[in-house]
């Protein structure tokens, strides 16, 4: 099951495309409408939707489709119960709409034609819809034991035009390049012979973020073109490529170089400290020798000793004083 999102603002074109005649279509159910022809049904849209003239896009489009795969399971009475109930998962309560059954494609599918204005005049939010679109679709897959296509296989390319034709074609392209690269610049080249290229995005810190495919005017980013085509993704499997070669000589070679730019450091430290030992011996060589000499022309001089004690004219008075007081402990006797 998946669901298309459209808003749009005019009941009466709408509800003229979803009811087509030539029994291409069926209406299925209605609420809150005069659904005896397509114009009541218009008139009684367009009437709800004058109680809020703020909004734009009055009309809620939305189809949901199926694979042909269930179109047994799918009865009229089983796809109003599921759309009641996606409207319901969606947040789209007491308000207008109807559901019609289309014949126009091989899958079952259904069109509903919504107010977005409510029976109080107020708006039904479109914040994340899209969003939340796919999370109740996935849900109400599960919960019916409906079929789950595997991706964007299950196409009918034939059918598509414009935008969605680019797109699709682009995917292959991409996908076909990927699985033949090793790495971005390979990558490059296969694309450019498809006339595709790629930038990437970074952010403000100018690190990779995102990547976007452009051909001729048509440009997508990687994600929207396809989920697995993300920058990170495509990153991530190009990376294996190039982790997959072997780099053990690249590998030896740099633990080489660390060894030899480690060798060349101690060989640095050694040289220093040989040239620091060599400048101190010197200079206390140096230092012995001038004091030498100095005492040699000065006899007077008086080396101080390492306990740094005092010159010879101090020696002199403490031995008098010393004296002294031996003279005068003997008189005293």
């Amino acid at each position: 099951m998946m669901g298309k999102i459209m808003k749009r603002n005019d009941f009466g074109k709408i509800v003229n495309y979803t009811m087509k005649g030539n029994n291409k279509s069926k209406l299925l159910a209605t609420e809150g409408v005069r659904s005896d022809s397509k114009q009541h049904i218009a008139e009684s849209f367009s009437c709800q939707a004058g109680l809020n003239t703020r909004i734009r896009t009055p009309v809620y489009h939305i189809s949901l489709s199926f694979s042909k795969q269930d179109s047994e399971k799918l009865t009229d009475d089983l796809m109003v119960k599921i759309a009641r109930e996606y409207m319901e998962k969606m947040n789209i309560k007491k308000t207008q709409y109807i559901v019609v059954r289309h014949y126009d494609r091989e899958h079952p599918h259904i069109h509903l034609v919504i107010n977005r204005v409510d029976n109080d005049g107020k708006t039904i939010s479109d914040s994340n819809d899209r969003i939340r679109n796919n999370r109740v679709c996935r849900e109400l897959t599960i919960k019916y034991g409906l079929y789950m296509p595997k991706g964007k296989e299950n196409v009918k390319y034939d059918r598509l035009r414009g935008k969605d034709k680019h797109k699709y074609e682009m995917m292959f392209a991409i996908r076909k390049a990927l699985e033949k690269s090793n790495n971005w610049s390979e990558f490059q080249k296969k694309l450019s012979r498809d006339k595709i290229h790629f930038t990437i995005r970074t952010d403000s810190k100018s690190k990779p973020c995102g990547i976007v495919f452009s051909r001729g005017e048509n440009t997508f980013s990687g994600s929207r073109i396809d989920r697995s085509l993300s920058y990170f993704k495509i990153a991530n499997m190009l990376n294996k490529y190039e982790n997959s070669l072997d780099t053990s000589n690249s590998f030896g070679n740099t633990q080489q170089d660390k060894i030899l730019e480690q060798e060349k450091d101690t060989v640095k430290s050694t040289e220093h400290e040989e040239i620091y030992e060599n400048e101190v011996t010197s200079h206390t060589g140096n230092s012995i020798i001038n004091a030498v000499a100095d005492l040699l022309l000065q006899p007077n001089a008086v080396i101080s000793s390492g306990g740094g004690g005092g010159n010879s004219n101090q020696l002199d008075d403490d031995e008098r004083k010393r004296k002294n007081r031996e003279h005068i402990r003997s008189r005293r006797r």
